[in-house]
């Protein structure tokens, strides 16, 4: 089960805009504040040919007044092509070098039907952390359609609560799923319901560009179903060792790691 102790969103108001490189000379970290900052990121570094200025793990700064976080280069144009209404426009696709924030899933310890309806994470948290981004990243926050589990099987099946369906849902950012993560799911509880057009895993993470395991856990979006030994509902989660766990979905501890893309 994650461990629900020693979190901590770090001193994100003190994130220097520069990397120290091996030489010990700054070099400058590509750094969002503004509205101009996005158009000029944008501009500099993704053509409109499909090609990019960028690499896996490379990090960027977003000030958007309230997390104020570096962002890491997970991929690119990993989201093109997906959706009921396919995303055309090119991308870089990002994650939060460490989490952004905590949250719970679900507001209590009941079987909320997927994850598309979460009363907190997918209701509350992302959508605060959505209009934070706007400010400064404006339209270059791209939304895309995603599939999102939105029920569950009842408890005479063999893997009570587990995701049973889900379907397409307007969205800036989102919880990654084990598939985007791992390139792989545990099949005895994660299915295709929570996975949805997510089928590959992200290049950051599958060449080791970019961090599974960080400093704090983090939930990821799919359903783990009732976990009878302890009497409770869960999601999944990835430890600080890069490993798949899973805990019951009001944990308040609960790390935040979004993807976003920006185009």
């Amino acid at each position: 089960m994650l461990n629900n102790n020693n979190v901590s969103t770090g001193g994100r108001n003190m994130l220097p805009a520069f990397i120290i490189n091996s030489e010990g000379t700054n070099i400058a970290r590509p750094t969002i504040a503004s509205l101009e900052d996005a158009d000029k990121f944008v501009s500099e570094r993704i053509g409109t040919d499909g090609t990019f200025s960028c690499y896996l793990g490379e990090e960027i700064l977003i000030r958007d007044g309230a997390y104020n976080d570096i962002w890491q280069v997970v991929g690119v144009d990993t989201e093109l092509g997906k959706g009921d209404t396919p995303l055309i426009k090119h991308h870089i696709t990002l994650v939060p070098k460490a989490i952004i924030d905590v949250s719970k899933i679900h507001s209590s310890n009941v079987d909320c039907h997927g994850y598309a309806n979460s009363d907190m994470m997918y209701a509350k948290t992302i959508p605060n952390i959505v209009t934070h981004l706007e400010k400064v990243l404006g339209d270059h926050l791209l939304e895309r359609r995603v599939k999102l589990s939105n029920a569950t099987s009842d408890n005479t099946s063999p893997n009570a609560y587990i995701s049973s369906d889900n379907g397409y849902y307007s969205v800036k950012a989102n919880l990654l799923c084990q598939m985007q993560v791992f390139g792989t799911v545990d099949s005895s509880n994660s299915n295709e319901y929570d996975t949805g057009d997510d089928t590959e895993q992200l290049p950051g993470f599958k060449y080791g560009e970019v961090d599974k395991g960080i400093d704090n856990w983090y939930w990821l979006r799919d359903v783990y179903g009732y976990v009878s030994s302890g009497s409770y509902y869960g999601f999944s989660g990835v430890n600080t060792d890069g490993s798949l766990d899973y805990t019951n979905v009001n944990a308040s501890t609960g790390g935040v790691r979004p993807l976003i893309t920006i185009g």
